[in-house]
């Protein structure tokens, strides 16, 4: 099912009130995200990213059969606190399995 970039956006400010600048509210119950062949691009991965770095509740996040490209994956690898230094802002710590196949 297309939800793209702006769908992705969407549902980002849903799970996270649009990250950490917002004063939104956070999604605190929905524990399992699939968005497999969504057709969500880079953009549409930075902002889920952005979201989940303030969402505590999703432990299971399927992107598989999207086109994230190299930035949409960054994204998502600095959110769980790839890149060692070059991470930027809080991490997500709950999240217990990703796919990006």
């Amino acid at each position: 099912n297309p939800l793209d970039d702006e769908g992705a956006k969407a549902l980002a400010e849903m799970l996270g009130g649009n990250g950490a600048e917002s004063s939104g509210t956070v999604n605190t119950t929905l524990e399992h995200v699939d968005l497999s062949d969504c057709d969500i691009g880079p953009v549409g991965a930075q902002h889920l990213a952005q979201a989940l770095r303030v969402n505590t509740s999703v432990k299971t996040l399927k992107l598989s059969d999207n086109s994230l490209g190299d930035e949409g994956a960054k994204a998502l690898a600095e959110m769980l606190g790839g890149n060692g230094a070059e991470s930027s802002g809080t991490v997500n710590t709950t999240l217990e399995h990703v796919d990006l196949s």
